[in-house]
């Protein structure tokens, strides 16, 4: 009777001593690992270390038409900012400065319950000028189409104003009862105007790119530790997959014989 083919496979079970003799055997391949991810995470932590950023925010109080409630929907206002003067910026700078990154970035705000807009930008007290530049060009063009709104509503109610008045002298001079309502109306009407055009706030800029604390980021000891931690890692995992790479090759060529 034939008996079965032993099998030339090892048995699988492995202990803690055969996994210390695999890293000694392999200890080469462990170091030579780690050692290459400490050094790539020691040369990134170096190549980012520069100068440290600050956050520098300028303020605009909106044009209102009355206190707290603004002249143009804040939403409106931020929009045109980031779909219309916020690109254009960007791709002049580009075409004067001849590069692909701009060395800071904005965000556009508005506080809750109010009128402001902040203008929020991370640089180096190197680029600062570029910041100022950056936040006047933006509000600029803010306060030019404010300015615009602006004077539209003043003449506005200015005309409406006018012609109320007219309206108000004309029945002032008519001797019958409805005439002293119609005045009442006219005089109550033209009291709402004048007071809309006194309530009419011109937007102004509170301050410019004032220089917060600086930006925390990730320091070059904690990326360090973490390149030795990730280096061990992937050592003992370069380690292991060597030896069972020399295993299979063993078992491959003990059956071809």
């Amino acid at each position: 009777m034939e008996q079965p083919q032993r099998s030339t496979y090892q048995d699988d079970e492995i202990s803690l001593v055969d996994l210390a003799i695999i890293l000694i055997r392999r200890r080469w391949w462990l170091i030579g690992t780690a050692g290459v991810i400490i050094l790539l995470t020691l040369a990134f932590a170096l190549l980012t270390h520069g100068d440290p950023e600050y956050q520098y925010t300028s303020i605009y109080q909106q044009t209102e038409a009355e206190p707290g409630r603004p002249l143009t929907s804040s939403a409106s206002v931020i929009q045109q900012m980031e779909s219309l003067d916020w690109p254009n910026y960007q791709r002049r700078y580009k075409e004067e400065n001849k590069v692909e990154i701009l060395p800071f970035d904005l965000e556009i705000n508005n506080p809750d319950n109010t009128t402001l807009v902040t203008l929020n930008s991370t640089a180096t007290v190197k680029n600062r000028d570029q910041v100022l530049n950056l936040h006047e060009t933006l509000l600029g063009s803010v306060i030019e189409r404010q300015q615009q709104v602006l004077e539209r509503k003043q003449s506005q109610l200015e005309r409406s104003i006018e012609r109320t008045s007219t309206q108000l002298e004309r029945v002032e001079n008519t001797d019958s009862e409805a005439s002293i309502e119609l005045a009442a109306n006219y005089a109550d009407r033209l009291f709402q105007l004048e007071r809309e055009l006194e309530n009419l706030t011109e937007g102004e800029v509170i301050e410019y790119a004032a220089r917060g604390e600086e930006v925390e980021g990730i320091s070059s000891i904690m990326i360090l530790v973490l390149g030795i931690v990730l280096g061990g890692i992937a050592g003992i995992m370069m380690a292991f997959f060597v030896e069972f790479v020399c295993r299979v090759r063993e078992s491959l060529a003990a059956e071809s014989k």
